[in-house]
């Protein structure tokens, strides 16, 4: 025989019972539709994955026009900005970035049977570049040198393999260009050229949450898991186009 008691306990069990449990909280970051970041985007992809995987929260993007993208974290329309270059929050004030690194772009040195000891864009004086038109860091880089601007990296390369110019520079992940281009002799001088590291920001409205995924990205970092992600990533992308 049931207690009143006992009823009322089964109530109150079947009550919390039909509450809904509590959501995984869930953001969305704009970023560039072009997806043109390469093995920097992945790399992003999968350090944030990780990072907020520990903070209970998933993410989705918003795929929009590169300055239309910021715009849209700004003032608010998504919950940050997926992967950018330092310094962007003196322009978008309502911007938190991260301070650890969630991805880079080594820019490089392609030749064609020719070796030379790469030591700063000033080593480039002697040969003529080839390069993507409207790659703004090489075009100021190599500001007074012998270039040759084209549109796709395609075609930049096809100017190497031809001899019309001595060097390509582009970014690490463009190699993958090469796979169906059937060239020979074509290869990557060491050491990078210059790196562009890559950040995370948030919203203002996101402060909090900005303090507790910086703690667990440093953690990370600290325990080496960053560069295991970095180099999977890397390791990923060049099986993905065949290298």
């Amino acid at each position: 025989m049931k207690t009143p008691y006992t009823v009322w306990y089964v109530m109150i069990v079947m009550v919390f019972a039909t509450l809904p449990c509590e959501a995984q909280d869930h953001l969305l970051f704009s970023r560039p539709g072009d997806r043109s970041g390469g093995v920097a985007m992945l790399m992003g992809e999968r350090i944030l994955k990780e990072a907020y995987t520990r903070l209970d929260t998933d993410f989705e993007f918003r795929e929009l026009p590169s300055l239309r993208a910021l715009a849209t974290a700004n003032n608010g329309g998504t919950d940050g900005e997926f992967q950018r270059l330092a310094g962007l929050e003196q322009t978008y004030p309502n911007l938190i970035m991260i301070s650890v690194a969630i991805g880079h772009v080594d820019i490089v040195v392609y030749t064609k049977e020719m070796e030379f000891a790469v030591e700063g864009w000033h080593s480039l004086a002697p040969y003529s570049i080839g390069f993507v038109r409207g790659f703004q860091l090489v075009e100021a880089k190599t500001e007074g040198m012998h270039v040759e601007a084209v549109f796709t990296p395609k075609q930049a390369f096809l100017m190497l393999n031809a001899g019309r110019s001595d060097v390509v520079v582009d970014s690490r992940s463009t190699q993958c260009v090469l796979k169906d281009l059937n060239m020979s002799g074509i290869r990557i001088l060491e050491p990078p050229l210059d790196q562009l590291v890559l950040y995370h920001y948030l919203h203002v409205r996101h402060a909090d949450l900005a303090v507790k995924l910086e703690a667990v990205l440093n953690r990370m970092e600290q325990e080496g898991e960053l560069k295991i992600l970095e180099e999977q990533a890397m390791q990923d992308f060049l099986e993905l186009c065949g290298h």
